[in-house]
């Protein structure tokens, strides 16, 4: 039996200043937090979540929470990359 150990140092923060936004194909797009897995990384993640919801955007599809990174998809017929890039980093 295959055993894998999963080790998380949730002492050490390495969370990006600035959130990073990267295609994720033509419909969705990611907005990365941070490169580790810790609390405040995704806090800020559901806190964006949250945040985005309440705003019913026009064209946003799917909000999908990870640890430290947010999936976002929308529907290219209604809404581009950029804008919904520009109303997320407004949010934030």
């Amino acid at each position: 039996m295959l055993r894998l150990r999963l080790s998380v140092n949730w002492s050490k923060s390495l969370s990006y200043e600035t959130p990073r936004f990267l295609f994720a194909g033509d419909a969705a797009l990611v907005v990365e937090f941070g490169d580790t897995i810790d609390p405040e990384t995704n806090r800020e993640v559901h806190n964006l979540a949250g945040r985005l919801d309440s705003l019913q955007i026009p064209g946003l599809v799917e909000i999908i929470p990870t640890y430290r990174s947010l999936l976002v998809s929308f529907d290219p017929m209604l809404t581009t990359f950029q804008e919904i890039r520009e109303t997320i980093e407004a949010a934030t």
